[in-house]
């Protein structure tokens, strides 16, 4: 089932995804995937091979709706950037609020 999270709750999920967990079998262990960046999300959203809901790519159940990123919002640390994946927007969501979804990433940062 595809659901939202709070950023905390998106965070501690993203860190424990590992090999036979969302059909992944890349030999992955807990720890070796991470909430992205607000960066690393944009540029899912732009260039000539964008990946939104509307143009997924090879990617399954993208949803038109704003995606957790690991960093925190200028205007305070209770709020994170978030992107839409459904028109690129970027954004800012209380981190309490279980409002979006989570695409964990592999490596970096």
């Amino acid at each position: 089932k595809i659901s939202t999270l709070n950023w905390f709750d998106a965070v501690i999920w993203s860190s424990a995804v590992k090999n036979g967990d969302c059909g992944l079998s890349d030999g992955s262990v807990e720890g070796d995937w991470r909430l992205p960046t607000k960066t690393e999300l944009q540029v899912l959203t732009t260039g000539t091979e964008q990946v939104r809901s509307g143009t997924p790519g090879p990617f399954t159940s993208i949803q038109p709706a704003y995606y957790w990123s690991s960093t925190t919002d200028a205007i305070g640390t209770s709020f994170a950037r978030d992107v839409s994946l459904g028109n690129g927007s970027v954004a800012g969501g209380g981190k309490t609020m279980p409002n979006d979804y989570v695409w964990p990433v592999r490596g970096g940062p």
